[in-house]
């Protein structure tokens, strides 16, 4: 007797074929979803990194600082800043001619960083520190401490819809009731005595933006401390320039 070949027939065939459509058809939405989300992740990476170098151009570098001088270091230290996003977006260096202390870096698809974005609701997030801070303590609130710091941050992310891990502030509350509030890029993977640089904005004791309302750029270094058994990094205010 003659032992039939095993093989799929036509129809088992067409079912098989439909069903791994339907499965790619299932997936598509969650793979486009997924290059959306790493695209936007990865073009705001670079802007922080092209802001960072902006910032260090304009505190350390030649002069003058304008738009030609900022493109040109964030091509030479990162590459060409028209090539910033993955997806082909449109890359704006802004330097404001009066005033270079006013610079910033955007995506016609994505936005700005995280810092810049923060910066634009640098008044909201103190008014939320002082309702949730402040009513009963004093002096610096850093955005990687254990107790209020870290749980403060996560709820400015998720409110402004940012990664919470390209980001870190500290909110100080100034002897003479006055209010300063630094923004930077997250610290939490850098060492103690590494430079940092950012931007602050100064309150008054009733939250009023005290002279430049798109903030100053900053140097400082970053240390660290111990709170309730936890030892985490911070900026040190001490060394700011």
């Amino acid at each position: 007797m003659k032992r039939r070949k095993k093989g799929f027939t036509l129809i088992e065939l067409i079912v098989v074929v439909a069903i791994l459509v339907l499965l790619m058809l299932m997936l598509v939405p969650k793979l486009t979803g997924f290059t959306e989300t790493a695209s936007d992740t990865v073009c705001h990476a670079n802007q922080a990194n092209a802001y960072k170098i902006m910032v260090m151009e304009y505190t350390l570098g030649e002069k003058p600082f304008n738009e030609e001088s900022a493109k040109k270091a964030i091509d030479e230290k990162l590459g060409d800043h028209k090539k910033l996003c993955p997806t082909g977006g449109t890359i704006n260096v802004l330097v404001d001619p009066v005033d270079p202390s006013k610079f910033s870096i955007t995506c016609s698809n994505h936005g700005g960083s995280e810092q810049q974005i923060l910066g634009n609701y640098s008044k909201d997030m103190l008014e939320m520190a002082v309702n949730g801070f402040y009513t009963n303590k004093t002096g610096q609130l850093d955005s990687t401490g254990p107790n209020f710091g870290k749980g403060f941050k996560q709820t400015i992310a998720k409110k402004y819809g940012l990664n919470a891990n390209n980001f870190d502030f500290t909110v100080m509350k100034n002897n003479n009731g006055t209010y300063s509030v630094y923004i930077f890029d997250g610290i939490s993977d850098m060492k103690v005595g590494d430079s940092v640089q950012g931007v602050v904005y100064e309150y008054d004791k009733n939250q009023n933006p005290i002279g430049n309302t798109s903030g100053t750029t900053f140097t400082g270094k970053i240390t660290s401390k111990e709170v309730s058994g936890v030892k985490f990094n911070y900026l040190d205010l001490g060394s700011v320039k």
